[in-house]
């Protein structure tokens, strides 16, 4: 299971130092994964993972919300999410289980994000998604919310001139 980092608690230098190293080693395994002489990235795009719309919400109720994210990234894109935040005025998930439909990548519980005044982690490793992958993300929620405002942060890598086209087919 990985550790989430409260942003409370990250000085804004080592916020920037920790971005810096989360973007070069996404770019570093885009050149070993992506066939393409040249490499642009971006941030992560709530379309980027199949939702309709440009904006971070979910419908969430009570226990697991399996298959909240399940989208299949084009053979070009790799992901990287490394930071989820909570935007919501009564947010209800507190735990985020990061998948393929073959495995659990990771399991990360949120709980403790809310007793700061800035809902948001950074994790200590980043989820990886390869070209090519379906991602999908449970959201656990404790209770309902038609608007669950809950959000990642990461960058998408693809051939350079492909961005901002969405990273899911």
């Amino acid at each position: 299971m990985g550790i989430a980092i409260p942003l409370a608690k990250i000085s804004p230098e080592e916020y920037i130092q920790r971005i810096k190293a989360f973007e070069s080693k996404a770019l570093e395994l885009g050149k070993q994964l992506i066939d393409a002489k040249e490499l642009d990235r971006r941030p992560l795009r709530p379309r980027d993972l199949g939702l309709t719309s440009d904006e971070w919400t979910f419908n969430v109720s009570a226990g697991t919300n399996s298959n909240a994210i399940n989208a299949t990234l084009k053979n070009k894109f790799l992901v990287m999410i490394f930071g989820i935040y909570n935007l919501s005025t009564d947010p209800q998930v507190n735990e985020v289980v990061f998948r393929t439909p073959q495995q659990t990548v990771d399991d990360i519980y949120l709980e403790d994000m809310y007793q700061y005044d800035t809902p948001a982690v950074l994790l200590d490793e980043p989820i990886v998604y390869q070209p090519g992958a379906t991602v999908q993300i449970d959201l656990v929620a404790k209770g309902a919310n038609s608007a669950e405002k809950i959000g990642f942060l990461g960058i998408v890598v693809a051939p350079k001139g492909n961005l901002p086209e969405n990273a899911s087919s």
